[in-house]
């Protein structure tokens, strides 16, 4: 996913560590070239990251994406915005 397109919290599902997306060491990914591989700056465990919700105070792990008319949110079930249907 783009970077730009999500939020820039990110939570480790190993150590529970947050952070902000620019805080993850990122490397030259050696079994895939042309992709990179970061992992947890805590537990250092590789591909252990996932984005939080874009609520501030809120770092639970993202369950759903919903486009609204002021930008793309990235939230937990929690926090889904509410749609026309419910």
């Amino acid at each position: 996913m783009d970077p730009a397109q999500m939020s820039h919290k990110i939570v480790c599902i190993e150590c529970g560590w947050q952070g902000l997306l620019d805080d993850r060491p990122v490397a030259d990914n050696a079994f895939e070239p042309g992709s990179d591989i970061d992992d947890c700056p805590t537990c250092r465990q590789i591909e252990s990251l996932r984005v939080a919700c874009d609520e501030d105070d809120c770092w639970e792990r993202v369950t759903c994406g919903t486009p609204t008319p002021g930008a793309y949110r990235h939230t937990c079930s929690k926090h889904r915005p509410k749609t026309n249907g419910g």
